[in-house]
């Protein structure tokens, strides 16, 4: 390999000069970093500074989406449409707009194990407290006993991961011969993550996705971008409205 593209996904937002400076203070690798980036001009304030940063980093790949049709689901659908299109490189690094990384990690020892073991296709980095179960959130809206699937803790090659189920668009190495697959247009602009987990799980069983770490470790990515208020909100709403809602304390 001579180089790992990273992906980003972005709304036009000043988040992502923190979340790039994160990246490359926290993240190691021997390979250099390209960086493949989509930003949504939902925020015309914003573009001509992004754009700039984004320029003084050598950063060139960049795709500017002005629509606003579809809402989210549409958006980044098609920015994943033009960033999956553009990886060159194996393996990718999905990154997003709004992440902040909170310790140090190594990624050639991940991509070392990726590159010796072919089912592994998928090793994400906790933005939370890894669980002793994974809700396959893609299946349900509701989180119910029948689509809980234990994790499980297992070790390759003195590495620590949790086998866990589903392809997910948190902070992850990536095998891109995969999403290079993912190319049904309508299914992406509908629900990207859903039409990729499902995908991923119809064609390999869902048994090359891992989390690095251990059952119980901490968080290793803070995501910023999460307003804990309008969470608050919209789950009141959905009660409210007669939705069901668990508690997922697994």
């Amino acid at each position: 390999m001579e180089k790992l593209d990273v992906i980003i996904t972005s709304s036009c937002r000043r988040n992502i000069e923190a979340t790039i400076e994160s990246f490359l203070s926290r993240v190691r690798c021997s390979l250099p970093f390209r960086f493949l980036v989509n930003v949504d001009v939902l925020d015309q304030r914003y573009l001509d500074k992004e754009l700039a940063y984004l320029q003084h980093k050598g950063i060139k790949d960049i795709n500017l989406n002005r629509s606003a049709a579809g809402g989210f689901p549409a958006n980044l659908g098609r920015a994943l449409l033009f960033l999956f299109g553009k990886i060159e490189s194996p393996f990718f690094f999905h990154l997003e707009d709004d992440w902040k990384f909170l310790r140090d990690v190594n990624l050639d020892p991940l991509l070392a194990l990726m590159e010796k073991h072919p089912k592994i296709d998928h090793i994400r980095l906790n933005k939370e407290r890894i669980r002793n179960k994974a809700w396959l959130y893609y299946r349900s809206e509701e989180i119910t006993p029948e689509y809980l699937r234990d994790n499980l803790q297992c070790r390759i090659d003195n590495i620590d991961l949790v086998l866990s189920y589903g392809w997910s668009f948190n902070p992850s190495l990536n095998r891109s011969s995969f999403v290079k697959t993912c190319a049904d247009k309508q299914q992406m602009l509908k629900d990207p993550e859903s039409y990729v987990c499902r995908t991923y799980e119809d064609t390999h069983e869902n048994t090359g996705t891992y989390i690095y770490g251990r059952i119980g470790d901490r968080p290793l990515v803070l995501d910023t971008g999460r307003n804990s208020i309008l969470q608050w909100l919209r789950k009141t709403k959905y009660i409210m409205m007669g939705g069901k809602y668990a508690e997922y304390k697994f």
